[in-house]
């Protein structure tokens, strides 16, 4: 049988002129039915490892070497690029029809408005024998908001502890571990959201807060192949709430910093923890700063204090003597 792969899907296409999407069922279908036809019964893996070779070396993606093709004259695509070639140089010169003939070109498919394997877009000129296969379509990634919260607590040993969950086992980050998230559907109120966000760190827990505790963090974009994921980072200190260290369901873990560092957590998670780690480096900053201003005030009162203290002392030292005191003193000397 005949053998298909990603070399033999180019030379194929562009031998038979198929432009539809290469990975589409019926283009699939025809490429493996081709194969098996043009295989040589008698030495099939030859002919297998020969056509692999003719699109690796020959064949190529970018500026295939039609020239040296064995399969030249066999070639629907490169018969195609002749007669567009044909066709543009009349019109140059204007000795093309201006009426179209009605007439099929031999190489044309009958049935190309409804032909699964005819291209869909319009031939390009500069792209020759390229034209085939064409790609599909990429399809723009999916556009979603997940609400996360990155929830602490202080361990036995004094350093923080941060709540996981496990993701199921299938789909996009199967088995990975993750802050506690809700995808967003629908437009919601930012109240709204924080308290479906609540309720969903609260059944993991087995306790009730408020979410007037939730503090926003920020947002973290993150953009998977055909996903654009944008994390609405909230953050809770469960030593605000009285909440107890033990979860409720199964799949959830506390894991201190070097054990989270060391989980199997994708970039989102990583990127999420940096802006908490940023939040927090700034609230102590702000506290820091706050304590020197306080100090810096009562230091200054001290020294405005002893200042006054000084000046009343020196005032009392050299009291200034009244008028009659004065002619006093002259009267005892005369």
């Amino acid at each position: 049988s005949g053998a298909v792969d990603g070399n033999v899907i180019r030379v194929l296409c562009r031998l038979r002129a198929i432009g539809a999407d290469s990975t589409s069922p019926a283009v699939t279908e025809a490429l493996w039915s081709l194969a098996n036809i043009l295989v040589d019964p008698e030495r099939p893996g030859d002919f297998n490892q020969a056509l692999m070779e003719l699109g690796a070396q020959v064949c190529t993606p970018k500026g295939p070497l039609c020239s040296q093709c064995p399969l030249q004259s066999h070639c629907h695509s490169y018969r195609k690029v002749h007669i567009k070639q044909e066709e543009n140089s009349k019109r140059l010169l204007g000795k093309l029809d201006r009426m179209p003939s009605t007439q099929p070109d031999i190489e044309d498919c009958m049935n190309s408005g409804t032909c699964t394997l005819c291209p869909r877009e319009p031939w390009d000129n500069e792209l020759g024998v390229q034209n085939f296969p064409r790609k599909p379509v990429k399809k723009p990634p999916r556009v979603e908001r997940t609400l996360t919260c990155v929830v602490v607590q202080s361990g036995d040993r004094g350093e923080n502890e941060y709540l996981l969950t496990q993701r199921p086992n299938k789909g996009l980050l199967a088995g990975m571990w993750e802050f506690p998230s809700l995808l967003l559907e629908g437009d919601n109120s930012e109240m709204k959201q924080k308290g479906a966000l609540c309720a969903e760190v609260s059944r993991m827990l087995g306790v009730q807060f408020k979410k007037s505790l939730l503090l926003y963090v920020g947002e973290v974009v993150h953009i998977f192949s055909h996903i654009h994921q944008t994390y609405v980072v909230h953050s809770v200190c469960l030593k605000d709430c009285g909440a107890d260290r033990q979860t409720q369901i199964e799949n959830t873990q506390w894991l201190t910093r070097p054990a989270l560092q060391e989980a199997a957590v994708s970039t989102g998670v990583k990127k999420i923890l940096k802006l908490y780690d940023s939040m927090a480096s700034q609230e102590e900053q702000t506290k820091d700063g706050k304590r020197r201003k306080t100090s810096g005030v009562k230091n200054d009162n001290k020294q405005q204090t002893s200042k006054k203290t000084k000046f009343s002392a020196v005032n009392h030292g050299s009291r200034q003597l009244s008028l009659s005191s004065f002619f006093k003193t002259v009267k005892e000397e005369t």
